[in-house]
Order: structure tokens, then sequence, then C-alpha cells
């Protein structure tokens, strides 16, 4: 068989990849045992954000924190910009998955 793409991982970056890409391209993802042994699933993984605008500064310094200060600043800015709409999409397409 041929695929237009080929993913590798079945944890919350892969699956939301997949998510994402356009519905007439035949994907393939790949994982190394069952897709529920993946770091996403064991909560060891995931995504997070902040609760509200209230909140945003303390996130951000948060994660940069976390992170050891050696995270790109305008990444994270750009990750609690962007967090409750792809949570969202998370939730809305779930029965995809």
């Amino acid at each position: 068989m041929n695929y237009d793409v080929l993913i590798i991982g079945t944890g919350i970056a892969g699956l939301y990849t997949a998510l994402n890409l356009r519905e007439d391209i035949r994907i393939l993802i790949i994982t190394k045992n069952k897709f529920r042994d993946c770091n996403s699933y064991l909560a060891q993984g995931g995504i997070s954000t902040s609760l509200g605008t209230f909140d945003e500064e303390n996130y951000i310094k948060d994660t940069l924190k976390a992170g050891t200060y050696r995270n790109n600043k305008s990444a994270v800015k750009l990750l609690e910009k962007k967090s409750i709409e792809n949570i969202d999409n998370l939730v809305k397409n779930w029965s995809s998955f």
C-alpha cells in the first residue's frame, strides 16, 4: 500500500497531526506496541493552558521556570495563546480517534 503521510507515534502530537491533515490524504500511523503505550496516554506528556487572561503571565513564568529558562519565550507565549483553541479542537474531534 502507498501512503501520502507516515506518522510515527500515537501520542498527542502524532494523533493531533493526523487530525489536522486533509481528509483526502492517506495516512499511516505507526506505534511501538499499543496505541495506549505512549507518554501522552500515561500522563507523562500532554498539553496545558492558562485558565484566563488573569493567569497568562503566571502560566508563562511557570512554563519558563519548568524549562529551566531554556525555552524560547516567544514559543511559550504562542503556546499559551493557541492552547485553548487546540484543546477545544481536540475535545470536539475526540470521537475521531
